[in-house]
């Protein structure tokens, strides 16, 4: 499994980590759903998202993230709401055409059948 995510990009000329700083901050639901995604596999959904760290790759338009957020675990039948801290590393790409971003999660392996 390999998620991305595509943002509209509102201001090309801010600076690109003033850029990705305020899509996260002004979208938080759509980075809520986003990283919730690999925050499912354990059984948890993400809050709270914050830009940790940014990388770029030698080019200005692609880079990589790290992102910050609170995994939390609800179960009303067993009474549980508890959280935990996680990260994630991102890469991204900006395309000035089509002014937006995306942003690309970690490759994570799918299980395959089991042997019976």
């Amino acid at each position: 499994m390999q998620e991305s995510w595509k943002f509209k990009l509102h201001n090309l000329h801010s600076d690109q980590k003033d850029l990705i700083r305020e899509i996260i901050v002004k979208e938080q639901k759509e980075w809520g759903i986003f990283i919730s995604m690999y925050a499912k596999l354990d059984g948890a959904i993400a809050e709270d998202i914050s830009l940790e760290e940014i990388k770029s790759l030698g080019k200005e338009l692609s880079g990589t993230i790290k992102v910050g957020f609170n995994k939390v675990y609800y179960n009303a039948c067993l009474n549980i709401h508890e959280q935990d801290k996680d990260k994630i590393k991102l890469d991204y790409q900006i395309d000035t055409e089509k002014e937006e971003i995306v942003f690309t999660g970690p490759l994570i392996p799918e299980r395959g059948m089991d042997d019976i």
